[in-house]
């Protein structure tokens, strides 16, 4: 089972202060809370093992309308058996 590890969560975090242009409401998020979200995806590890990254959807859409998500990688999770 996969959990987000704390490059995954700095990774989070660079992404919401590089996305804040794009959608106002990006300030609100928190890394700790899409981390515990994403770790709780039922297909995490199948995503990681098929495709080598997860695509987890914010739940907002910038101002061209186009769905936001975060791009994580195998790097950023910690593998537990």
């Amino acid at each position: 089972m996969a959990q987000v590890n704390k490059e995954g969560i700095y990774h989070i975090q660079d992404w919401i202060d590089t996305h804040q242009e794009y959608n106002p409401r990006v300030f609100d998020l928190w890394a700790n809370g899409i981390a515990s979200e994403v770790n709780r995806c039922a297909n995490l590890d199948d995503d990681l093992q098929r495709n080598g990254e997860f695509i987890y959807e914010v739940g907002l859409r910038d101002a061209q309308g186009h769905v936001m998500t975060i791009a994580l990688e195998k790097q950023h999770f910690e593998m537990e058996v």
